[in-house]
């Protein structure tokens, strides 16, 4: 028998002692929380708890509890052993267990024990509907068992009893061959199915018919374990009406064995179709809210507030993590950790807020920045609302949510709103909005000062356009007519530029765009100033295209992008020819005689270059080209493009060589008496081995030996005048215009042999200083020996000029020295002219180089020499320069030596 003493009441509470549970948790604040959960859904409660199985049994012996709850893993009294004590009791409460974890297997396992529930410890909302369910249940379990003694004492009783009862009391019968039957099923589980009296009764289970199909097999299991066991039969099920609407009911029966083997069921079967759906709708609402809870984007929490001032968290979802890096279990252990999380600034503002929504229960909101566990640092906004409790504390039902993204989306969009602003009233353009009213909404500082007319916001664009028009801001005209235009234009608003021009000269250009809530944005963009540039660029255009010089433009890939049609003119290569194609194609037709020295160097290192060089037009004729190529930087100084500026100046290389050769004939006129002394001496010495051959002959003596003397004397010299002769020819005749190798020492022997009769016969030293050996370099032969006999019968010239009256008969009146070095360090050879001719007066030096200028008196000089030689040397590559020295003045010429070519690695003509 059953201990029916211990069936506790959960109906009118208020009439009865609260009930009492007795709970096994070794933890007090899971049982503290189990209690309060059970309180708060306003069930009068008080509690016990033990966790170990002395303290278990003890309590049990005592009896007189209502429930049992039972956590599932306790190290010192696991809940097999205390089901087991609880079992052996046979105490009709309920057993159920409250567990952390527990997965689907061990949850099976629970309930095929016979355990009444289970309840999760993060679900203790469920608590108090399944106690209320369970004690029912008992209640109706202690319920059937009387019915069940008074069906025993009298039928008529029982027919009271089933007529009473909340339920439908049957009889179940399973035979021995299996077979089940209903021995008596009460009218009214009939009527609630709306079936006929006699549908259920018969040699076959036909309730089972019944059942849901999906229930069915299940129903059946649970008689057969019953049946096997004789233990008690409670089984929730779907059962189908008559009319096919479901309804649950819930089948409670105590089996017995009767001699013939026959088991019976004496049972109720309880319509909980209410109580079920209020449970499903319940289990829904928790599954809802728990699925809120965890997943929602932020912490939900209650905050309690109590009459001490003390602070304390019953509930904190689990995105409490995610928010503040804290658990609900670390948060509940330490109420201060989420106020500790906000900066110092705010947590007096915190305190205060709360303050005063406590005392005014008005809704509580707070935002704000926070500094995560981890150290991030989030902005969150908070908002509860706060309710009193009868024990005066103040509980907040509250959400927490991190609005960093967004904060710092405002604050970006503040900033960037501020930055506009900014941009706006300080461009250089002039801004007008309208509405679509074509009211002024904005304008900014630059359209303020480029309209002279006032312009206020709110009033109608009209007002200010037909103020402009009566000021004659348009020109002259209709006003009505130019007031009609432009704010056609404005209502048009295709975006298309418009550039008016202003009475005052100034150019306006102005855009109408239709902005997306039919408002108008106009740009006002001065031109003026533009325009001028135009003008100046168009200006500098035509210049390039009319320039007299060939211009081509390329850049620093080497590519053609320009050229003019001058360079046409020079070439012959259009300009459809050469752009966009590479320096190195156009070159290897221009330089078909060798590429200019230095240009490459130039381009690779960025260094302007300027020469002199034979090129080959489109039609194969060769002319002479000076060309110069600069580079050209950007704003942040790199190279970016090359100018060259091409000149073609073959008439002028004609004219220059006619220069030099004149200048030869005279330097030849000038020497002419030393080349008659030259040739003199040589014809003198014929003379006389002539002579002494023709008397050896009138006086008989053929003296052989003697006869071939005077005539080897004689030929030798003949070939010295030939020599003589051979070497002014070359020197008097026009040079080729290539350039070749001139060895220096060479040259200057042949100049000091062409004059050093004339400086001996004006009894002048003449000091000739030249190494043995000597790197030659490249030019013209004859040119230089030209130059150098200018040089040095101008310091002969000086010289004597100098010379006081019958100075030089016996001695000597002045030196000239001519002297040559190699200068390693810049690959360059020297040559020196130096006299001791007085020098040049201070007001000639500035002009010495220029043409037809001369310190020589009229007649003595054309004024070419020097500016020949000046000439001619720059197309070498080098200098010349004079300064006076002590007593007279000093020629310098500079001229880079040859050397063998270094390969660069990466250069580009």
């Amino acid at each position: 028998m059953t201990n029916t003493a211990a069936v506790p009441k959960v109906e009118n509470r208020s009439s009865r002692a609260p009930l009492r549970f007795l709970i096994v948790e070794d933890a007090e604040a899971d049982a503290e929380l189990e209690t309060l959960a059970v309180e708060r859904a306003g069930i009068e409660a008080t509690a016990e708890r033990v966790d170990t199985a002395e303290a278990l049994n003890h309590a049990l012996d005592r009896g007189a509890w209502d429930a049992v709850l039972c956590d599932y893993d306790l190290p010192a009294l696991p809940w097999p052993a205390a089901f087991e004590a609880f079992k052996s009791r046979e105490i009709d409460i309920p057993f159920i267990v409250v567990s952390g974890t527990l997965n689907v297997q061990e949850a099976a396992d629970l309930m095929l024990s016979g355990v009444t529930d289970i309840v999760m410890k993060d679900d203790l909302a469920r608590l108090p509907p399944a106690l209320k369910r369970e004690l029912r249940a008992v209640q109706d379990r202690c319920t059937a068992r009387e019915a069940q003694e008074k069906l025993f004492d009298a039928s008529n009783l029982l027919e009271n009893i089933a007529a009473n009862i909340p339920g439908s009391i049957y009889r179940r019968v399973q035979r021995p061959d299996s077979a089940t039957a209903y021995e008596y099923i009460h009218a009214n589980l009939l009527e609630k199915l709306g079936q006929d009296s006699t549908a259920l009764f018969g040699d076959v289970d036909r309730l089972a018919e019944f059942v849901h199909p999906d229930d069915r097999a299940a129903m059946r299991a649970a008689y057969a374990r019953s049946a096997a066991d004789q233990s008690r039969f409670d089984e929730t099920r779907r059962v189908i009406a008559a009319d096919g609407s479901i309804k649950w009911f819930r089948f409670i029966a105590m089996p017995s064995r009767r001699e013939n083997g026959e088991i019976v069921w004496d049972g109720i079967a309880l319509d909980v179709t209410v109580e079920q759906r209020a449970i499903d709708q319940a289990h829904e609402r928790d599954e809802m809210l728990r699925a809120l809870s965890e997943n929602a984007p932020g912490v939900i929490y209650q905050r309690v507030l109590r009459a001490d001032g003390t602070v304390s968290y019953p509930f904190v979802s689990k995105g409490s993590i995610e928010i503040y890096g804290y658990t609900p279990e670390e948060i509940a252990a330490d109420p201060d950790i989420v106020r500790r999380t906000e900066d110092d600034s705010r947590q007096s503002n915190h305190d205060a807020t709360i303050r005063r929504s406590a005392d005014n229960l008005e809704n509580w909101s707070w935002e704000g920045h926070i500094r995560r566990r981890d150290g991030k640092r989030l902005f969150v906004q908070a908002v509860a609302r706060p309710r009193r409790l009868e024990n005066g504390d103040t509980i907040w039902d509250g959400f927490a949510f991190d609005l960093t993204d967004r904060h710092e989306a405002e604050e970006e969009a503040r900033r960037t709103r501020e930055y506009l602003e900014t941009v706006l009233e300080n461009m250089a353009q002039g801004v007008l909005t309208l509405d679509k009213d074509m009211r002024v909404v904005h304008l900014n500082n630059q359209l303020r000062t480029m309209l002279y007319y006032p312009i206020e916001v709110g009033e109608p664009f009209e007002t200010a356009v037909r103020f402009a028009a009566e000021q004659e801001a348009y020109g002259e005209g209709s006003i009505d007519s130019q007031v009609a235009e432009r704010l056609n234009a404005v209502r048009q608003a295709d975006g298309e530029p418009v550039e008016r021009l202003f009475h005052d000269g100034r150019s306006i250009e102005i855009r109408h765009m239709r902005l997306p809530d039919g408002g108008y944005v106009l740009t006002y963009t001065n031109m003026t100033e533009r325009r001028l540039a135009e003008q100046e660029l168009r200006k500098l255009f035509r210049a390039v295209e009319q320039s007299p010089t060939g211009i081509v433009i390329f850049n620093s890939e080497y590519v053609i992008e320009y050229a003019n049609p001058k360079f046409t003119d020079i070439t012959g290569y259009s300009s459809t020819e050469v752009i966009g194609q590479t320096t190195t194609d156009l070159f290897a037709r221009l330089y078909q005689l060798g590429r200019p020295e230095g240009l490459t160097d130039a381009l690779e290192n960025g260094l302007d270059w300027s020469g002199e060089y034979i090129g080959q037009r489109r039609d194969g004729d060769y002319f002479w080209l000076r060309d110069t190529m600069a580079p050209i930087f950007g704003d942040d100084e790199a190279l970016t493009h090359w100018i060259s500026i091409s000149e073609d100046i073959t008439d002028l290389k004609s004219v220059q060589s006619d220069l030099v050769h004149a200048s030869k004939l005279t330097t030849l006129g000038e020497m002419a008496a030393s080349l008659t002394h030259e040739l003199n001496q040589p014809l003198n010495v014929i003379r006389m081995a002539a002579d002494s051959c023709l008397i050896l002959a009138e006086d008989g003596d053929t003296n052989p030996e003697f006869m071939i003397e005077q005539f080897d004397t004689i030929s030798e010299q003949t070939q010295r005048m030939a020599e003589i002769i051979r070497h002014m020819r070359i020197f008097s005749r026009k040079d080729e215009d290539e350039t070749a190798e001139v060895r220096l020492i060479e040259v200057i022997e042949n100049g000091v042999r062409l004059i050093k009769d004339e400086f001996r016969l004006a009894n002048i030293d003449l000091r000739v200083d030249i190494p043995e050996r000597c790197p030659p370099v490249r030019g013209y032969p004859v040119r230089v020996e030209q130059i150098l006999v200018n040089l040095l019968t101008n310091a002969r010239d000086a010289i004597v000029a100098n010379a006081a009256p019958g100075q030089g008969a016996n001695e000597k009146i002045g030196w000239v020295e001519i002297a040559m070095a190699y200068l390693e360090d810049v690959n360059s050879v020297i040559v020196l002219v130096r006299d001791s001719g007085g020098g040049i007066p201070d007001q000639a030096l500035p002009k010495i180089f220029e043409s037809f200028y001369t310190t020589k008196p009229s007649g003595k000089g054309t004024g070419l020499g020097l500016s020949v030689a000046q000439s001619i040397i720059r197309e070498m590559g080098g200098q010349i320069s004079v300064t006076n020295i002590d007593d007279g003045a000093e020629f310098r010429i500079t001229l880079p030596a040859l050397r063998k070519a270094r390969t660069k690695r990466g250069g580009k003509p």
